[in-house]
């Protein structure tokens, strides 16, 4: 399957091509499985240092801030040589975001971790940083996270790719020109005993090629045994501090292979500003943006770029591919919202776009919000249980971003007795917050439609027998979808009537639908039934991966309820998760609600229960959505 990316657009821009959203390092699904065994170095990793050095004695230490390795079984070591290449394409969608494209700390996320989080995110391109640095260090962040500074793990990365990355962020403190020095030094300081490529030559000498050993020892330890030497090799004080440092990380890319590909400079150039959509508002200056090179059907991330908007607002971003083989975005956070552009392409010819990307003030009136889809899906993998995914999808029609005076925003309650709560695109207690009956969001909602969309999931014990759920309803919620695995067991509510099925790689669904509930309100369903536990969803699956089919058919029926294209993109789950892509969408039905929808929503306005204004532009967008389907 391909991996889809994550761009932050909106409801409308959905529209034209649906990308769900990119978040703090990506890495929604990758929350820890229980107890992550830490690294325990192996012996030797520290460099010992000679009796009697030559010159000075050089000492390594690893920085303060870097997690100790707590006791425990060692982890996998590496295998085989890392590959800085072989990360190419994972750096920019689970570092990016929050280290920068250059390792700097200065991602588009980077301010509102930073702000939730305190502390500031570590410097990559930093050569003295990471010099004191053992690749296991990296390797411990990346697998156990940081959770404490808002770096969660990788557990959904094989070993293989943590190590891919570990290489990958040596490249962004060691300039090839470093390399090529270190080289020329080594071959003539080294290469008599350590050969070449830096296998031993000798008995009694260490294997600088050997992935596994070197993996625990620094370049700063590298440079102390260069400097004082160690057993019978003679210490190399004479030797410039630059040289030595150049030796020391030029000995790294014996066991780690440094190069990786380069992104051809273009022609073309996107240029833009910053607008401020809140009526009399001043243009904010020096935003930090992002710049996402995307295949055309949006499933693969080419590269990013970062850039800083001038203190009018103005950016541009140069050199870029023109060809019609890609497809951009710009993304920007502004007072705990994001903001992104349209979809952009070349495809018209010339060499020059230009766009605008408005943000907004922010309020603490959530009077403009709205719930504008809301999707549930259930799925039995388990006995004794079912796995709930809601995938909220929400409006907010005031001129100004949402976010009370506590830092939260939308509140929305889950249903009484779940469990096990997950989120796409955070977890709880980070981004989103626990409340009584429910969690709060953090981030900002922006004006517009779709602007806010979370996907949540969790378990609700289930007998086999009957369960009643009474879901309480924070906001009007405009349209309800409900999906439940086709056979034993049954759905009735008095408030959604039947969609007919729908068929999923996963299986057929019984597919629900209603709407127009009130603030206050809330929505009465009842399951019944023994589950079928080789429905939609597979066989019983491990507690870990109980989530994922819930959350990939929740993705899948975006196609559906918002009469899309759309790219499904769920991070790897507790496991790794196959995106399940709906095949057919069934037109007919779709009309028949948008029909109904209408219906209601006039006599609402007839009766005196919805404004002119947000009628209006409900109706709006309910019949350019009849109009649209109607015309294919």
């Amino acid at each position: 399957m391909k991996s889809l990316t994550l761009v932050r657009w909106p409801l409308g821009v959905l529209g034209l091509v649906a990308l769900v959203v990119l978040s703090s390092c990506n890495t929604a699904g990758d929350l820890p499985q229980g107890p992550v065994t830490p690294i325990v170095p192996p012996p030797g990793a520290v460099a010992t240092r000679s009796a009697q050095p030559t010159a000075a004695p050089v000492e390594s230490t690893a920085p303060a801030e870097l997690p100790q390795a707590a006791p425990g079984a060692p982890v996998t070591l590496p295998a085989s040589q890392p590959s800085a290449q072989a990360a190419l394409q994972l750096y920019p969608t689970r570092c990016a975001p929050c280290h920068g494209d250059t390792g700097k700390g200065d991602g588009p996320q980077s301010q509102q971790v930073m702000a939730q989080m305190g502390g500031k995110l570590p410097n990559f391109a930093d050569a003295a940083y990471a010099r004191t640095v053992k690749p296991t260090d990296w390797f411990n962040v990346l697998s156990t996270g940081r959770m404490q500074q808002g770096m969660p793990p990788f557990t959904s990365l094989t070993a293989d790719q943590r190590w891919d990355l570990v290489a990958y962020l040596y490249t962004l403190s060691i300039p090839q020109d470093q390399l090529d020095r270190g080289q020329s030094v080594y071959a003539d300081k080294c290469a008599s005993c350590h050969g070449a490529t830096g296998k031993a030559a000798g008995p009694g000498t260490p294997d600088l090629s050997d992935s596994a050993q070197m993996a625990a020892k620094s370049q700063a330890d590298f440079d102390a045994v260069i400097a004082n030497g160690r057993g019978t090799m003679p210490g190399f004080g004479p030797l410039s501090q630059d040289d030595r440092l150049a030796v020391a990380d030029y000995v790294r890319s014996l066991s780690m292979a440094l190069n990786k590909a380069t992104l051809p400079a273009g022609q073309a150039a996107i240029a833009g500003s910053i607008v401020n959509g809140t009526l009399g508002a001043q243009v904010p200056g020096n935003l930090p943006l992002m710049l996402y090179a995307l295949s055309p059907d949006g499933g693969t991330l080419r590269f990013t770029r970062t850039a800083q908007a001038d203190a009018s607002g103005q950016f541009t971003f140069d050199q870029l591919d023109s060809s019609t083989s890609i497809m951009y975005g710009i993304q920007t956070q502004y007072l705990r919202a994001t903001y992104t552009s349209a979809p952009l392409t070349f495809a018209h010819g010339g060499l020059t776009l230009t766009v605008p990307i408005t943000v907004y003030e922010t309020t603490v009136d959530a009077s403009g919000l709205r719930v504008e889809q809301m999707h549930m899906f259930f799925d039995f993998l388990e006995p004794g249980k079912t796995t709930v995914g809601q995938l909220f999808i929400v409006s907010n029609s005031a001129d100004r971003a949402f976010i009370a005076a506590d830092g939260t925003s939308v509140r929305l309650p889950l249903s009484p007795g779940a469990t096990n709560v997950q989120f796409q695109d955070g977890e709880l207690g980070g981004r989103y917050q626990p409340v009584a009956g429910g969690f709060a969001d953090t981030d900002a909602v922006a004006p517009g439609t779709g602007t806010t969309q979370i996907l949540v999931s969790y378990d609700l014990a289930y007998d086999g027998k009957k369960l009643d759920i009474n879901l309480p309803i924070a906001y009007p919620v405009r349209s309800i979808n409900v999906l439940v695995p086709e056979g034993s067991v049954k759905l009735s509510s008095a408030q959604l009537t039947s969609a007919g099925s729908r068929q999923t790689q996963s299986g057929n669904m019984m597919n629900f639908v209603g709407g127009n509930l009130a603030a206050g309100s809330s929505l009465a369903m009842q399951l019944s039934g023994a589950a079928n536990l080789a429905a939609p969803g597979g066989a019983p699956a491990s507690a870990s991966a109980a989530t994922s089919p819930v959350l990939i058919v929740a993705a899948a029926l975006l196609l559906v309820a918002v009469a899309i294209v759309a790219f499904v993109w769920l991070r790897q789950q507790r496991a790794a998760a196959e995106v399940v892509q709906e095949e057919d969408e069934d037109v007919e039905a779709r009309q028949d609600e948008l029909l109904n929808e209408i219906a209601t929503l006039d006599d609402d306005f007839e009766a005196g229960r919805i404004q002119e204004k947000d009628y209006r532009e409900q109706r709006a967008v309910l019949k350019a959505e009849l109009k649209e389907l109607m015309s294919d």
